[in-house]
């Protein structure tokens, strides 16, 4: 009796243990939300909390995306609403004279196309005579402005001509140059109306001369964190750690790599730290530096001296004309050794280290001290920051290329930790067809919610073409978060151009993906594989392989399409920055042989938009 009765515990437990493997899940299960209200436009209405321009916008993508399912009055009335309380929005920030918001309603209105309450071009009038009358408004975010509105047309050919002196008077030949070239297409009768101008370019180029690097390095500065006394073994050291940064502008503003002072802006740090800068005219006295703002995707801060004046800084070019081969210039402080100057050419401009964009590769020596400083065109002018070395294999150095930090600094001066926008998607760049697909879309995400679809190719962001992902996510990550831009697509040979909002970018988008999408969509999206579920069981997921993506990881596994792939386990590594997938498969070349593997996969992927 005894026996049978734990032959039944055992029992009653293997069913229970089934029961729970089978009905544990790694990833949200669908299900219908209940909500209070019976219809969808009375619950969307309801769920716009604020009348602010990201709970509108949301609302009416949603109200917009229920309208397509259901062409019902209900829905069109609620997108009517929506439209009329931005506008409402429009005019209450205008009438209390709060421009910058002002404006965000209005870009938003604009790529809805629906008409605004108050003139386009007055809300940027309002916002830029706002920034021009500011004693505390750098520069790079005024000419930002000015190009965003020479951009949409919204500037004059006098006005397009004076920021283009701004550029002549800074003695920058690459800003002035793309500039010049850019509004020669969208202003026509720019170069007749101004002449002057190309004899501007003329001088500027004529002046281009082999950099004077005694004088630049007046405006390279050294970068100190200290963190106060470490003990080690019973003996007391001061711990400081060396790094370079530049004068970006004649008010103390400096920048570097965000990692050169990651411990003095990271909560997680409990010990003491101190940002300190010493120039090069007094290498020996450590003035203070406070850290405004820091980007931790481009890995670069930007610092303020406190209780110095400083009269030289470094000219901004554009290193999107730079090409391979290009000769190059650093300055900085490797191995503590202060204001050394190395050179070499760009070795490689389309290295992908960063979730967005490309890095250059340069053969100019750098070694740890040179983080944070300039790479600097034959002409003197800053074209990248500094970041990274291998110090085991001489000649091979990193680089950012300043485009991107250009577009940054203006947020890096706003203060904090810089935000970027996303619309939750996976771009996929098919040389063969030289075009961009979207092959991922994250559930709830912009781009799912706006109604893409996979293999829907990318022609166009806000009216502009774009050729390659890090042009899309140039377009996309310095708009407004909450905001709404037009999406052009191609779908099966038919043009359309579609709104789409824009969330919050999170520092690591696949650890935010790995919480809202399924295995099957994150094989995808990660490894390359278009996979199809055939089965499950105890936690095993069995799958066939429809398609594969050349370039991404599982090209490379010799796998081929209709073969089966079983899934024995996927994590998502905070620590590491990793996905680890354990897969078995079927070896293309050898079709008898099974293959057991775990794939650590970088969770810091460039093909997101």
């Amino acid at each position: 009796m005894k026996k049978k009765k734990c032959v039944s515990i055992v029992k009653h437990f293997i069913i229970f243990f089934i029961l729970c493997i089978c009905g544990c899940k790694t990833v949200k299960s669908n299900f219908t939300a209940e909500y209070p209200y019976k219809s969808a436009a009375e619950n969307i209405n309801a769920n716009i909390k604020d009348d602010n321009i990201e709970s509108l916008s949301k609302g009416y993508m949603d109200a917009l995306r229920e309208y397509n399912k259901n062409n019902s009055s209900e829905n069109a009335d609620l997108i009517l609403s929506i439209s009329e309380r931005m506008n409402n929005l429009l005019k209450t920030y205008t009438d209390a004279k709060k421009y910058e918001q002002a404006v965000n309603v209005a870009d938003v209105l604009v790529n809805l196309g629906i008409e605004t309450s108050v003139a386009y071009e007055e809300c940027y009038r309002n916002y830029l005579a706002e920034l021009d009358a500011s004693d505390d408004v750098d520069n790079f975010t005024i000419e930002s402005i000015k190009n965003r509105m020479g951009e949409k047309g919204l500037l004059s050919e006098k006005e397009i001509a004076s920021l283009l002196d701004g550029y002549f008077k800074q003695n920058s030949l690459g800003l002035f140059s793309y500039y010049l070239n850019y509004y020669k297409k969208s202003y026509p009768t720019l170069p007749a109306k101004f002449p002057d101008l190309e004899k501007k370019f003329g001088i500027l180029l004529d002046n281009a001369d082999t950099p004077d690097f005694e004088t630049l390095m007046k405006s390279v500065v050294t970068v100190i964190l200290d963190k106060g006394i470490v003990v080690k073994n019973g003996v007391g050291g001061q711990d400081k750690s060396l790094g370079t940064g530049f004068f970006i502008d004649g008010n103390g503003y400096i920048l570097t790599n965000h990692h050169v002072i990651a411990e003095h802006v990271d909560p997680a740090y409990k010990g003491y730290t101190a940002v300190r800068v010493s120039l090069r005219d007094n290498p020996d006295t450590e003035y203070s530096a406070k850290v405004v703002g820091w980007d931790k995707i481009y890995d670069v801060a930007l610092l303020k001296l406190l209780g110095h004046k400083n009269d030289n800084f470094l000219v901004p070019g554009i290193s999107g004309n730079m090409k391979t081969g290009d000769k190059i210039f650093t300055i900085g402080n490797p191995l503590g050794i202060r204001y050394t100057v190395t050179s070499g050419i760009i070795s490689n401009r389309e290295i992908d280290i960063f979730q967005m964009g490309q890095a250059f590769q340069v053969d100019a020596a750098i070694n740890p001290g040179n983080s944070g400083g300039p790479l600097i065109d034959e002409r003197g002018q800053v074209i990248g920051i500094v970041f990274a070395g291998i110090p085991q294999y001489a000649g091979i150095s990193f680089a950012i290329p300043f485009e991107w930090v250009r577009q940054t600094i203006p947020l890096l001066y706003r203060g904090g930790e810089v935000k970027r926008s996303w619309m939750g998607a996976g771009i996929y760049h098919d040389r063969e067809k030289d075009n961009l697909q979207f092959y991922y879309l994250m559930p709830g995400g912009g781009a799912d919610e706006a109604g893409i679809l996979p293999d829907d190719i990318l022609v166009s962001i806000n009216g502009h073409k774009v050729v390659n992902t890090a042009q899309a996510q140039a377009l996309t990550a310095w708009e407004k978060n909450g905001g709404i831009i037009r999406v052009g697509i191609n779908r099966k040979g038919q043009n359309i151009e579609l709104p789409v909002r824009l969330d919050v970018r999170p520092q690591i988008p696949m650890e935010q993906i790995f919480k809202k999408d399924s295995y099957t969509n994150i094989i995808k999206l990660i490894a390359g594989m278009k996979v199809e579920q055939t089965r499950k069981r105890f936690g095993t997921r069995y799958y066939k392989i429809d398609y594969i993506y050349k370039g991404m990881p599982a090209y490379s596994l010799n796998v081929s399409e209709g073969d089966p792939l079983t899934v024995y386990g996927m994590k998502f590594l905070a620590k590491e920055k990793a996905v680890v997938l354990s897969i078995n498969y079927t070896n293309r070349d050898v079709s008898m042989m099974q293959r057991n593997i775990t794939l650590a996969l970088p969770a810091e992927i460039n093909n997101l938009l």
